[in-house]
């Protein structure tokens, strides 16, 4: 809802909305393409590190890091992705 209070005409607009659209989306859509292709084959971060990086035990979805840190990466990354294209979707919309 916030959205529609911008300017979406100004220039600071127009510049993120391209960021996004050209810069961002297509990085984020890559690492999506990876995931799907070749996810098989990546290494899942350690659950010691995963514990350091986020400083808790699990994803706080009830999912320990030691049971599950390569599937929980690969579902965040993809729906992020899909956030964002839904976010574009409603952009065009107006």
């Amino acid at each position: 809802d916030e959205i529609l209070k911008c300017d979406r005409n100004s220039k600071l607009w127009k510049s993120y909305e391209a960021f996004i659209r050209y810069s961002y989306l297509p990085a984020i859509e890559r690492i999506g393409e990876i995931i799907d292709e070749h996810g098989h084959l990546m290494e899942p971060v350690p659950a010691a590190r995963m514990k350091e990086i986020f400083k808790t035990e699990g994803n706080g979805y009830g999912i320990k890091w030691s049971h599950a840190p390569r599937m929980w990466f690969y579902s965040h990354m993809l729906a992020y992705v899909d956030s964002w294209k839904e976010l574009l979707s409603k952009w065009d919309d107006g």
